[in-house]
């Protein structure tokens, strides 16, 4: 079994050369070098430093596609955050080409451009303080009324398109989701030649992205709703390299055993909606006993809901297979530690080479 974490990007440019040079101790004076990728960025930690290179994506609310727009985008950033943080962002520094490879800054062309900025302890950060149970009421209490002091003192402004503005980016970031979802579900799919569920937290995102899979592919699609659970789920084991698309109904109760299901993607963490009355109810007893409900609720339950959609690829001690989650916090974020830790032991790859390797590997299920 393998896991697969993140999603492909919009992405226009290669930058491979830049990151490889991030990515060098040697760039950086010997120093060992950690990686971060978020949707937008990659974040190398070196020494005391850190180094934010912005990623040459295009999406309709941010575009990062050119060089230029790259040092306006790093330029804002840090004119933006020094106003809060200025002992944590130092500067803009530029990658150029010189001889033989690239460097910082010089008079060669330039590359590319990141925002410099000082390191700061990792545990500081509020989803680990959460976990430690160090982000307590009076720390909370006491961020809120900073945030509200320093947006209390700032000049309105009327530029971005207030309430109709933000829900203009909150759908158009969806929208990005499912393209880039879409994209990567079609490569993991050519790789395990279909036999695979595709699981949604969304009918909306899970219609998308069922759209975009059968364009690009010729195997059999099958989707909840277009039948019966029990007559999809007959015609996934009966028709050769299918692809069920569903939501959360097929996250426990179904059984398909051997190769006929070999991978499950799943396009975001399971967290339950705090939306939902049970929810909402659990995690208020929580708090109200002075807990934790994102470390103590939310978490555990959404480790569950994965645990649950694994297992209908592990059905038997001798199935194999591939989990694909499309979810960047599992690797950006503290709590995705939790969700490996919780899964049986296996690689953790988020290169689909691994996969063409993996199955490459397992004679009885190419």
């Amino acid at each position: 079994m393998g896991h697969a974490g993140g999603t492909d990007l919009v992405i226009v440019a290669d930058q491979s050369e830049a990151i490889a040079f991030l990515s060098h101790p040697a760039t950086h004076g010997g120093a060992a070098v950690e990686r971060i990728d978020t949707h937008g960025a990659v974040v190398f930690l070196a020494g005391p430093r850190a180094y934010k290179l912005k990623r040459a994506v295009r999406f309709s609310y941010m575009d990062f596609s050119t060089p230029e727009l790259r040092r306006r985008a790093c330029e804002a950033e840090l004119a933006l955050n020094r106003r809060t943080a200025p002992e944590l962002y130092l500067e803009v520094r530029s990658v150029n080409r010189a001889d033989g490879g690239l460097a910082f800054g010089g008079g060669g062309p330039v590359v590319d451009w990141v925002v410099v900025m000082r390191r700061f302890d990792q545990d500081k950060l509020f989803d680990r303080l959460a976990e430690a149970g160090a982000l307590t009421p009076a720390l909370m209490v006491d961020l809120a009324g900073r945030i509200a002091s320093f947006h209390g003192a700032a000049a309105p402004s009327f530029a971005f398109g207030g309430t109709a503005g933000i829900r203009a980016a909150i759908e158009g970031n969806a929208d990005n989701f499912a393209l880039a979802a879409g994209r990567e579900v079609v490569e993991i799919l050519k790789r395990t030649r279909g036999r695979a569920f595709v699981l949604f937290t969304s009918y909306a995102t899970m219609r998308a992205v069922q759209a975009i899979a059968e364009m690009a592919l010729d195997y059999p699609i099958l989707a909840q709703g277009a039948a019966p659970r029990s007559q999809l789920l007959n015609q996934f084991r009966g028709t050769p390299h299918s692809v069920l698309f569903a939501t959360s109904s097929f996250w426990q109760g179904v059984d398909v055993v051997g190769e006929a299901l070999s991978c499950v993607i799943v396009d975001k963490l399971p967290f339950a909606s705090p939306g939902d009355p049970i929810t909402a109810a659990r995690i208020d007893a929580v708090r109200t006993r002075g807990g934790d409900p994102f470390g103590e609720y939310q978490v555990p339950l959404a480790i569950l809901a994965l645990q649950q959609g694994l297992g209908r690829l592990i059905r038997h001690r001798r199935d194999r297979g591939v989990l694909a989650v499309l979810a960047p916090r599992l690797r950006t974020k503290g709590y995705g530690r939790r969700f490996i830790a919780s899964l049986p032991p296996a690689p953790v790859v988020h290169d689909l080479s691994h996969i063409d390797a993996f199955f490459s590997r397992e004679n009885g299920l190419h």
